[in-house]
């Protein structure tokens, strides 16, 4: 894209399609790509969420829309085996959390 706007080339000439084409084709595919890594990103997202809501019984954090990024997947198959381990019924998430990673609830982390 830069050396089409820098050599500025006439439209329908060899090197206008030299540079258009591939310019294209490599938009296209990134914007494949990225469609294909936010679909595999929500269908984790929400695998993850059908876990977490099964497993949780008291849940006394306070989630704006990223506490699955907060840790990484192995961290949270971590804080779910430990959930898995409370009684059912008494299932905390800020405990299991604090047990497998206690600098992230921390307040002034």
């Amino acid at each position: 894209m830069i050396a089409l706007i820098v050599l500025r080339p006439r439209p329908n000439t060899g090197l206008f399609w030299l540079l258009v084409v591939p310019a294209f084709v490599f938009g296209s595919l990134h914007m494949w790509l990225t469609h294909l890594d936010s679909r595999r990103l929500a269908r984790e997202w929400s695998r993850w969420e059908l876990r977490l809501q099964s497993l949780v019984d008291v849940n006394d954090i306070e989630d704006d829309g990223h506490l699955y990024e907060w840790l990484d997947p192995s961290d949270w198959e971590k804080v779910f085996s430990e959930l898995e381990t409370m009684p059912q019924g008494s299932r905390n998430l800020r405990v299991a959390i604090d047990s497998v990673s206690p600098d992230v609830l921390r307040e002034d982390a």
